[in-house]
């Protein structure tokens, strides 16, 4: 009786054992597979890393066009340039000054085409001087021409473009001299306008149709 009682539980025990087996080869077989997965979802990324190329994060970057290198010759699409070896819009507009002349070499008035630039012509009144000389009656003052003042603190401000003390320039298309018997507050004769005048000791100007002045 004995004998047969231990029969049966030594049957119990391997089949415990073979159970036990079965569900830890099942659950390593699992993750295993997971670890597949995985790998191939990272491979997968990798590739298409790999395969996005662009230039300046701009795709397929074509010469001339925008954002990427200038074409052969320093060439652009319209309405671009060719800046540091790239293209890029301009904020110059054609014909202005220190900007590409227009087409057929014209540029503003006053302005010149100057090797594909507008600018001023050297020699030429407000423009740089020619080894220190000038066109016409024009001098070389702090290496641009103009005419000089007849007066030593009053006469063209050029970045204003009216006369006032602290200059010593004269511009030729508007006279410096100012007109007979002025009067600070009467009515402005027709010869004074805001671009004003000078004397020996003073600067004189039409502020709202009547006389204003200011000594130098």
């Amino acid at each position: 009786m004995r004998f047969f009682a231990c029969l049966l539980a030594l049957g119990l025990v391997v089949a415990c054992t073979n159970e036990g087996s079965a569900d830890t080869s099942s659950e390593t077989e699992t993750e295993s597979g997971n670890d597949d997965v995985g790998s191939s979802e990272s491979s997968s990324e990798t590739t298409a890393a790999d395969t996005s190329t662009d230039t300046d994060g701009v795709p397929d970057c074509t010469p001339g066009a925008w954002g990427c290198i200038c074409g052969e010759g320093g060439s652009c699409a319209p309405d671009l340039v060719c800046t540091d070896g790239k293209c890029t819009f301009s904020d110059c507009n054609a014909g202005f000054d220190g900007c590409p002349c227009e087409e057929g070499g014209l540029c503003n008035d006053g302005l010149f085409c100057i090797e594909g630039t507008c600018g001023c012509q050297p020699g030429a009144l407000a423009c740089g001087c020619i080894d220190g000389a000038c066109d016409g009656d024009l001098s070389c003052i702090a290496d641009e021409c103009w005419l000089m003042s007849p007066y030593p603190n009053c006469g063209w401000i050029a970045a204003n473009e009216y006369y006032y003390c602290g200059s010593i320039l004269a511009h030729p298309d508007y006279p410096i001299e100012c007109p007979a018997d002025l009067v600070v507050g009467m009515p402005c004769p027709p010869e004074l306008t805001f671009i004003g005048c000078c004397t020996a000791t003073d600067t004189w100007w039409c502020q709202d149709g009547v006389i204003a002045t200011m000594a130098c």
